[in-house]
């Protein structure tokens, strides 16, 4: 069984990804810095053997959702300004209960 943090992501990179196709989605990953630089000095056709780095894969999508690129988060910037303090506080704890997981493991 999976925690709700963990169905709250996995329904976030669905969402995003799920309509894309195998040809869009290796354009999109081969096109990213953690892709690029596990294949640093390999031609398109040659086998790479480097691990994709977990510092690299953290900072490329940390930045990405900075932006708003990539699966989305509950909620926008704009979303919160007309909720008065009571639901604002009761949406950030719906926030860190659905993301806590991802930024304690961002924070690794």
């Amino acid at each position: 069984m999976l925690s709700d943090t963990q169905e709250a992501t996995i329904d976030a990179v669905l969402d995003y990804y799920g309509g894309m196709g195998g040809r869009r989605l290796s354009e999109l990953t081969h096109s990213e810095a953690p892709w690029r630089e596990a294949r640093e000095g390999l031609a398109d056709d040659d086998p790479g053997e480097a691990v994709i780095s977990r510092d690299t894969m953290r900072n490329t999508y940390t930045v990405q959702s900075i932006h708003g690129v990539g699966p989305r988060r509950f909620g926008g910037v704009g979303e919160y300004e007309s909720l008065d303090r009571g639901d604002l506080l009761d949406t950030a704890d719906t926030l860190a209960k659905r993301w806590g997981h991802t930024l304690e493991l961002l924070a690794q």
